[in-house]
């Protein structure tokens, strides 16, 4: 066998005759396959092949011509690698495998007392949080930043989101009233909220009340919102405690001192 440039001479005999002839016989190495054996990648990743050899010419199943080349799709890829005239082919199979689904939502808001249930279950799946919790959900009651990476095969997904929380209006509508029968009540709240929702339509911070009931206010600062309540009672006028009125009548006697006389009249 060949292993290196050698130059080989032959000489032919025929009787007296004789010829001479030479050829050069130049060893060139194959190329080296180099792609790595099959492999799995998450779908949606893009993984890298690299056919090795510099200088060479390459040829792609996809039809490509380069070094390298991206792959995102499941499949066979062989390229041919060309060096001086000596070809070799090699190949890889790529499989793909379906990423668990992560979604935390976009960042949200919410108000003083309100809970908020994040949850990224996906079967056959593990889970880390930032604070180390390893459940597939979790129940948010504070403001802050909460992330998690989920992992299923060879697929690692991360996701987090910012949870703020706003304060919630404070007010009273005071204690339940007793008034007079037709007094109109006078109910009213700051004026520093963003908007106002009473029961009887009124979107005033203050509102007259002139019938008996029971009554709530809505306030709103924007992001978070409350309720009071407040009823009002209307107490009956109580009857004249003299009763009707009265006329006396003054009659003389012997000593000219009067004497009374009563006539009830009502008037």
């Amino acid at each position: 066998s060949v292993s290196q440039t050698v130059s080989y001479k032959i000489t032919a005999f025929n009787g007296n005759c004789t010829l001479t002839d030479s050829v050069a016989v130049m060893w060139k190495p194959n190329p080296i396959p180099v792609l790595k054996k099959d492999t799995q990648i998450c779908n949606g990743t893009v993984i890298e092949l690299d056919a090795g050899n510099p200088g060479a010419q390459y040829v792609w199943n996809n039809s490509l011509s380069t070094r390298r080349i991206n792959v995102q799709t499941a499949g066979k890829y062989t390229v041919n690698i060309n060096i001086n005239g000596c070809i070799i082919s090699d190949s890889i199979v790529v499989a793909t495998q379906l990423p668990p689904i992560v979604n935390l939502g976009n960042d949200t808001v919410l108000c003083e007392g309100q809970y908020y249930l994040l949850n990224v279950n996906n079967p056959g799946a593990s889970y880390l949080w930032h604070n180390g919790s390893t459940l597939p959900s979790m129940l948010v009651a504070q403001p802050g930043k909460y992330a998690v990476t989920v992992t299923r095969g060879i697929c690692v997904i991360k996701d987090s989101v910012m949870v703020a929380y706003r304060h919630i209006p404070v007010f009273e509508l005071g204690p339940d009233r007793y008034d007079c029968f037709n007094t109109e009540v006078k109910l009213e709240v700051p004026d520093t909220f963003v908007s106002y929702n009473w029961s009887n339509g009124s979107q005033q911070h203050v509102t007259l009340i002139s019938n008996p009931g029971k009554y709530w206010l809505n306030v709103s600062n924007g992001f978070c919102s409350n309720t009071d309540t407040i009823s009002l009672y209307q107490l009956p006028l109580p009857e004249k405690p003299l009763g009707n009125n009265r006329y006396v009548c003054a009659e003389k006697t012997g000593a000219d001192v009067p004497n009374e006389r009563v006539v009830d009249q009502a008037v």
